[in-house]
């Protein structure tokens, strides 16, 4: 699919609407009964899980983010992790053990490749300062006395 990536329906009411389009169509639904950490990943990535889901409440987009998704930023934060420290203990450059030539840490394009998809995923769930300035809280600001006075809407004519 060519273009832009559409915005979950979550993130769209929360930015607003800018552009007085009409909205699009209901996409399928964004709310399920309830987040639950699946069993199938490690006491790391549970971590990550929970505090992934923490900050997409606090956001209020958590609806509108697939668990799945979050499962997978679990997954790619503790390998990320898991490579970062091995770099950190052999350094960024070893020796091939077959000619003893020095290469690059194979951990390093792990973390890299790691960190490219965490930062995709966070993207996709308004948590990078990029997509972060784009959401808006939805909660409208009080009008000070002089925009009261002047009123926010233009006249027509």
């Amino acid at each position: 699919m060519k273009g832009r990536k559409p915005t979950p329906d979550g993130i769209a009411a929360l930015r607003g609407n800018p552009g007085k389009r009409p909205p699009r169509q209901a996409g399928p639904p964004a709310a399920w009964p309830k987040f639950t950490c699946p069993r199938s990943l490690g006491k790391p990535a549970r971590k990550h899980f929970r505090a992934l889901l923490r900050e997409l409440t606090r956001c209020g987009v958590a609806p509108s983010a697939s668990p799945d998704l979050i499962m997978l930023y679990a997954t790619v934060r503790v390998r990320w992790e898991d490579a970062e420290k091995r770099i950190a203990v052999s350094g960024p450059i070893v020796a091939d053990k077959d000619s003893g030539k020095m290469i690059t840490n194979p951990f390093v394009a792990i973390a890299n490749k790691a960190h490219e998809q965490m930062f995709r995923i966070l993207s996709e769930c308004g948590l990078t300062p990029t997509s972060r300035t784009r959401i808006t809280s939805g909660i409208e600001q009080p009008q000070d006395e002089l925009e009261k006075f002047i009123g926010t809407k233009k006249a027509s004519g």
